[in-house]
């Protein structure tokens, strides 16, 4: 399974050549399972690209790769995905009944319409940490969307198995490369792409909420091009160098003051939602992944503002990482490499 991410700027392919499972009976244990995985990747941009543009791009980058015939997972997100919540009470602290939840799903799904059409949908059930309620998140995606996905997604032998919502995607990425603080503590964490953030928050590594928001890295980029009468292409580099911003005597968060309070806003909102559902007592840490999240000073700057420890993550920094020397990059590529995840019986 490869796992292909078509977003704004850029489109990422993941694939996991050596789950690290197979090792030689005479090796030791490893301490650490993602240092023995093995993952390939791969990213070109697509910036201002039509659907027809991408799709070639695509073609080109699988054969420069050698990638052959493969079964694929695509993701959809962004300000276009509808959510909803539903709360469903427990009987003696029992999940709902198959009826129930079937009924909850089916309504959603019947609503859910694009001029006249069905859109794509996806759900999951999430227990209430008092275990009295059972709160189902239902998601829909225009099929209009949908299908320009898969459309610049079949190109050469690839076939697509199966299209999923980028915050379960990234969920599943962190599950498996996450660093081990995951697994016992209560995190947002944000996947910020240049146009949209995804947030997610997450109980001992477990999800327990999500939504996508209208805010990206291209945002910030903007407002340094504004703000200093310079190029875009300028105003990129000096929002990831701490260099350049040194040397023109550039003071970043002032920029992101401006920029980011949607973002922080977003973040006390989901933080106190989750809270008062009871679905954590508190956030332990903010993660950020993602392209936006190398914009130089952000993390601290979250962290000052939130009053929570905030950290960036690369989900291939412990891994052996094929196909790039910059492991840099590997922010760019949690969703794709959530996909790579994906079973095909999904």
């Amino acid at each position: 399974m490869i796992g292909i991410d078509i977003g704004t700027s850029f489109i990422k392919v993941c694939k996991i050549i050596d789950d690290g499972s197979k090792k030689n009976a005479n090796s030791e244990p490893s301490e650490d399972k993602k240092r023995e995985v093995s993952v390939f990747a791969a990213m070109k941009s697509v910036s201002d690209m039509e659907s027809g543009e991408k799709s070639e791009v695509l073609d080109s980058m699988l054969r420069e790769c050698g990638i052959g015939k493969e079964n694929a997972f695509l993701a959809v997100g962004g300000k276009d995905l509808i959510d909803k919540n539903v709360f469903l009470t427990n009987d003696e602290e029992s999940s709902p009944s198959e009826e129930v939840k079937s009924n909850v799903v089916s309504d959603f799904n019947n609503s859910m319409k694009d001029e006249g059409e069905p859109m794509y949908t996806a759900h999951m059930f999430i227990k209430g940490e008092d275990k009295k309620t059972t709160n189902v998140i239902c998601t829909a995606a225009p099929k209009q969307i949908v299908d320009s996905k898969i459309g610049i997604a079949t190109v050469r032998n690839i076939s697509v198995k199966g299209v999923t919502i980028e915050t379960l995607a990234l969920a599943n990425a962190f599950e498996k490369f996450g660093p081990e603080y995951g697994t016992r503590e209560n995190i947002v964490l944000m996947n910020i792409g240049s146009v949209d953030t995804n947030i997610l928050v997450l109980k001992s590594g477990k999800l327990v909420f999500f939504k996508d928001i209208d805010f990206g890295g291209h945002m910030i980029t903007k407002d340094i091009a504004s703000t200093y009468t310079i190029k875009e292409i300028l105003a990129e580099e000096i929002k990831i160098s701490p260099t350049l911003k040194e040397k023109i005597g550039f003071y970043m968060p002032n920029i992101l003051k401006r920029t980011t309070s949607s973002l922080i806003e977003n973040i006390f909102t989901s933080m106190e939602y989750c809270i008062n559902k009871q679905f954590v007592v508190s956030i332990d840490r903010i993660v950020i992944t993602g392209g936006g999240s190398l914009t130089e000073g952000l993390d601290s700057f979250i962290e000052k503002t939130m009053g929570i420890t905030t950290s960036r993550w690369n989900p291939l920094e412990d891994c052996n990482f094929v196909g790039y020397s910059n492991k840099d990059l590997g922010y760019f590529l949690p969703i794709s490499l959530g996909l790579a995840l994906e079973k095909e019986t999904k």
